[in-house]
């Protein structure tokens, strides 16, 4: 499994998974939430878990990728963004699905205010 995130723009980014593998793969959700980040500032600090005031049910969910195929996640960062002081700040996100070891990608960006 591949898992990247892109810039889409200064407040949107995506998260996804790809199956690089020759043939299907299952991967398990635990609940309902299928991803999760942090934002952490220049000395390595969360301040913000994107988790934190969400709930999530408990349903286990499991997703079948073919070869090739993608799950894509939007990461609208315009609202959590409003909290925050401008500077330079590093995203990390993740798949929450069980199979998945390593599998946080980040990437850094300014904010303006």
């Amino acid at each position: 499994m591949n898992i990247s995130i892109h810039k889409i723009t200064d407040l949107q980014y995506q998260l996804s998974i790809q199956n690089n593998q020759e043939k299907e793969e299952k991967i398990t959700f635990p609940s309902s939430q299928d991803f999760d980040y942090f934002i952490k500032d220049k000395d390595g600090t969360i301040v913000y878990t994107y988790s934190a005031d969400k709930m999530f049910a408990a349903t286990v969910e499991e997703e079948i990728l073919a070869p090739g195929e993608k799950l894509e996640y939007e990461l609208d960062l315009s609202e959590t963004l409003s909290f925050l002081e401008p500077g330079d700040y590093t995203l990390e996100a993740w798949i929450t699905a069980t199979e998945i070891d390593e599998n946080k990608v980040e990437t850094d960006f300014s904010y303006e205010g």
